[in-house]
């Protein structure tokens, strides 16, 4: 099965989000744990947050944290921002 990079980058960072829930995580610590370029994760953290996944944080301890509890989001929600993800 094809999944597209941005798929797959942006499942890491909803999981690395996760992993240091509820910290707000700055989208550098995301890109260095995850060897992801920063410029890129940046508009797939805005799709994600345009889907209601990830909300920001403002201030000098800001960055992004799940919008909702780990246990309500089911992983088949999260391939919906990248639709034309799948083959056809």
């Amino acid at each position: 099965m094809w999944v597209s990079t941005k798929a797959q980058y942006g499942l890491r960072a909803l999981v690395e989000i996760g992993l240091r829930a509820p910290r707000a995580v700055p989208l550098k610590e995301v890109a260095e744990a995850q060897g992801i370029s920063q410029h890129y994760l940046e508009q797939i953290a805005a799709q994600l947050r345009n889907a209601g996944f990830i909300r920001s944080v403002r201030g000098a301890k800001g960055g992004y944290r799940l919008a909702r509890p780990r246990r309500r989001s089911p992983p088949s929600r999260w391939w919906r921002p990248w639709r034309g993800a799948w083959p056809r």
